[in-house]
């Protein structure tokens, strides 16, 4: 199980301090840490009442250097490892209200209070847990990003926010990816998640995904919802940056997925399981796959890039299955029985190569019966 325990955010639940900012206490039951800190001392008075303690927690996690995410920084109560990206200290200011809003303190100061760590680059900081780094903008609705501040009072150099970046776990139902304010995309964000931990199903989303004019950001609103359907996420955690009326848009377009709106004080709980704390597990990444694909042929005969596509993509589908589920090599291809046709040679060196690899990753394929486009396979023992 994964625990967020809400100490800072925008709206109440009637018993609790708010103010616009963020802060949560991340608790996979084997380790802890802060993601952000809020934006006054308000998210060490919430963790007192949420019976946190703030001095047992190693480790402190700022998606970006905006002030409503890192002001609390400076009211720490003991020394902590600090992750962040190496631009999160520039000053900014706000390019609705022409405020300061960087980072409260120098670096210079940061460092002598506290272990500091600066990464671009992706970083495992607990077993299962990922800070991203700078995450690249690929996905094409989120390329012009989501971004709210400058790098000068006059406001006449947009910040594009390199520093925004996000934390990901992987559990055995998949990836859950958390951002701050999602400037760069929450998209971004998660597909940056799959390439940096190997997995490629997510399971659930949290932000801040800084989505707040339904009207004047229609294409990256659609966009987003149907992402999360093409991914096929069970669980959206909204909230912070992003607008009452776009949080009732997503539940309006969105049936299928329980969508929950974010309030400090609040304590949710996600019903996964590490990936780390399952016994005997080891982590199937894309590389090892492909790899154990064509060592396969290797040995028989050369395979054709296409055959070792389908071959990938059987494999990956069977990994996502639970034990006991019975299926056709046809079904997991998504062969149309009246439309396709089903070249029996092709299948057979397909059906071969999916049955070695998959055995090589201890997951035994049972034949159970003969059915159009191929054998019936029952996974009858699955050890990952």
């Amino acid at each position: 199980m994964i625990t967020l325990k809400m100490l800072v955010e925008n709206r109440e639940n009637g018993k609790f301090n708010e103010e616009f900012g963020l802060s949560v206490l991340v608790d996979t039951h084997k380790n802890k840490f802060l993601f952000d800190t809020g934006y006054s001392n308000l998210f060490i008075e919430n963790a007192k009442r949420l019976k946190v303690n703030l001095d047992k927690v190693d480790k402190v996690i700022l998606s970006h250097g905006h002030n409503d995410h890192s002001n609390g920084i400076q009211f720490l109560p003991n020394r902590k490892t600090i992750i962040l990206h190496p631009q999160t200290y520039k000053p900014r200011w706000a390019l609705s209200t022409n405020k300061f809003s960087g980072f409260p303190i120098s670096k210079q100061e940061l460092m002598e209070k506290h272990n500091v760590v600066e990464r671009v680059e992706p970083l495992k900081f607990y077993e299962d847990c990922y800070y991203l780094g700078e995450i690249p903008m690929t996905v094409s609705y989120e390329k012009n990003g989501n971004f709210a501040t400058a790098l000068d009072e006059e406001l006449t150099q947009i910040d594009f926010t390199e520093d925004d970046s996000a934390v990901a776990i992987t559990t055995n139902k998949g990836l859950f990816v958390m951002t701050g304010c999602g400037h760069r995309g929450i998209c971004n964000a998660v597909e940056h998640a799959k390439k940096v931990t190997g997995q490629n199903k997510v399971y659930a989303i949290f932000g801040g995904f800084h989505l707040n004019n339904l009207e004047g950001q229609k294409a990256k609103i659609e966009g987003t919802i149907e992402y999360i359907k093409q991914n096929d996420i069970k669980l959206v955690f909204l909230g912070h940056c992003i607008s009452d009326k776009v949080i009732n848009y997503f539940k309006q377009n969105l049936k299928n997925v329980r969508i929950i709106k974010l309030a400090a004080g609040k304590t949710y709980n996600l019903f996964v399981t590490p990936l780390s704390s399952i016994k005997g597990n080891k982590m199937i990444l894309d590389k090892d796959i492909k790899k154990q694909i064509y060592s396969t042929f290797d040995k028989e005969e050369e395979i054709d890039d296409s055959i070792a596509d389908e071959v990938f993509t059987i494999v990956k589908k069977i990994i996502a299955l639970h034990r006991n589920k019975t299926f056709t090599i046809a079904q997991l291809i998504n062969y149309n029985a009246k439309n396709d046709i089903v070249n029996p040679l092709r299948q057979g060196k397909v059906s071969y190569c999916v049955k070695q690899v998959c055995k090589a990753f201890n997951i035994e394929l049972i034949v159970t019966e003969r059915s159009f486009g191929g054998l019936a396979y029952h996974i009858k023992h699955k050890k990952m």
